[in-house]
Parts: C-alpha cells; structure tokens; sequence
C-alpha cells in the first residue's frame, strides 16, 4: 500500500508540473481570414508577330493573345464555415493550347505587363502609372504561380518547417505567427500529423502536391495586423493566398487530381482566390465552383456552379 501510495504522490506530482509548463507555454494563434477582390478590367496583351515566333515562339500565333477580358474573383465579405457553395474563389479556366490561359495568369501574377486594362487587388492597381505613397502603405496579398511538385529531395527539414520557411522574410513574422500559419494552411489542406512530422520525399504523390500548395499560401498569404485575445492568445488577421495553378495536375491521375481537388475546395472557403488553367478539366470539375472558357484570346463562357 505504501508502494502504491508513492507511486501516485510522484505521479500527482509530475501531473503539476506538466501543467504548469502548459499554463507557461504561449497560446496557439488564432487566424483569421479577411475577404479581399480580385479584378481585371478591359485586360489585352499583344506580342510583335513574326515569321520567327510564328514558327518558334509558345505564344499565341495571332497579334492579341488576349482581348478585352473582364473577370472578378474574390468576395467582399467575411467567408463563413457554412458558406458552402457560396463562396466562388475556385475557378478552372479552360481552352484549347494559345487560347490565353497562361497568358492571363502571367498578368495577375505581375510577370507580365498588360498592353492595356488593368488588374486590381482591393482597387489597387498592379500596374500604376504612378505609384504613390498611399499604395506602398496598403499590404496586398502575393499571386504565386503554382506550374510543378515542390522539391522532394530536402531531408534537412520536416515538411511542416518547410512549409514554416516558405512564409518569404520581409513578411516580418515571428516564429508562432509562421508556425500557426503552417499548422492552419496543413489543416486547411488535408496534411495529417504524421505528414507534418515527416519528411517530404516520404509523401504520396497526392500528398506531395498539397505540401507545395502550402507552401504556396504561406508565400501568397499577407499579414495585415496582430490583436491580442483572451489568455495570452493572440488573433493574426491575414489576406488569405492568391494561387495560380499552371496545368498542375493535367500529367496525374483522376485520383491524385481529386485528393488535391478537396484540398484546394477547403482553401477556397477560407477567402483564398485559386485559378486554374488546365486541359483536364473533368478532373476538377467536381471540386471547382466556377469555370471560364477562353479561345482565341476572348472569353467565351464564364460558369457559376
């Protein structure tokens, strides 16, 4: 009895200490989302048309790869979890090879200029002609352009340190910020805790592509201010991330496409915008809340599901 008893006083014990670290440690961050628009406006793109690039080039054969393109993404609003089906940020965009799609992508990521029309993140213009103080002081999310599987081959980190490293420096995110971050993007996705813990070249290849995705967002994702909440936790308000998928999944399978396909339906119902250009379409199609279609440089058809 006397063995028991010690055995129990060295566990109470033990069981103190571990909460007292526990009431030490600092609270998990809370993330909240924000709701911004994206926009393009009147947007066409010409490139010089030669014998040369008409032999050669991977642009389209014709004067204007895109012609007078009006879209809108996003929402302005607050997302909600019960808000399925509402929230139209997931976007396929579809036509035949030099139809634009690429094209279209490269102008909302900043890569390339339009030759005229413009594109806005909450009514900020990528392309001013002249940018004022006002602009420099607004924070607006990153479009990352999302065309290949992450590198694999890196066994110095777990995969949820590099999803913590992709948040980019001038960010100026403390070490919790970029761990909540992670920890809410792996959620989000679909990535367990034994993916987190492991090593990237050990995921499937389903679970390869998610990994990138996060890696992705926290890249995209802006942090726009830090409030302190209720015992000692903090709530981080961030624009959630613009994706742009290049043909990413069209080389996989149905069923590779469709783990990713839930993945990327969750994100988008956490305010993040995604298009994605593809010839497989009938892949995502299930997952996606919207689908445009371009030919000739021109929108044809703009889908809501």
């Amino acid at each position: 009895m006397n063995i028991i008893n010690k055995l129990l006083f060295q566990v109470s014990i033990l069981l103190f200490f571990v909460n007292r670290i526990q009431s030490l440690a600092p609270a998990a961050d809370q993330i909240k989302f924000f709701p911004f628009t994206l926009k393009c406006n009147g947007i066409t793109q010409s490139y010089p048309l030669t014998l040369l690039t008409k032999l050669f080039s991977s642009v389209p054969k014709r004067q204007y790869a895109l012609q007078d393109i009006n879209l809108s993404f996003g929402n302005a609003r607050q997302p909600k979890d019960d808000d399925v089906g509402i929230q139209k940020n997931f976007c396929l965009l579809v036509g035949r090879s030099a139809s634009g799609k690429s094209s279209l992508l490269r102008i909302i990521s900043g890569q390339e200029r339009p030759a005229s029309g413009e594109v806005l993140l909450n009514g900020i213009s990528l392309y001013p002609s002249v940018l004022t103080d006002e602009d420099l002081s607004r924070s607006l999310p990153k479009t990352v352009i999302v065309d290949s599987k992450p590198d694999c081959f890196d066994d110095q980190f777990t995969v949820l340190q590099r999803i913590e490293n992709s948040a980019a420096a001038d960010k100026g995110l403390d070490s919790q910020v970029r761990n909540s971050l992670a920890l809410s993007f792996a959620k989000i996705l679909n990535l367990s805790e034994n993916q987190l813990s492991g090593y990237s070249l050990s995921l499937s290849p389903s679970g390869q592509y998610l990994f990138g995705l996060a890696c992705a967002s926290m890249a995209s994702c802006h942090l726009l201010t830090i409030e302190e909440g209720a015992e000692s936790s903090r709530v981080v308000n961030v624009f959630p991330p613009i994706l742009l998928l290049d043909e990413l999944l069209d080389r996989e399978t149905s069923i590779v496409a469709g783990n990713v396909g839930k993945g990327l339906t969750n994100l988008a119902k956490h305010g993040a915008i995604i298009i994605c250009a593809t010839h497989r379409h009938q892949y995502l199609v299930d997952y996606a809340d919207r689908m445009i279609t371009l030919s000739g440089g021109k929108l044809i058809k703009d889908e809501i599901f």
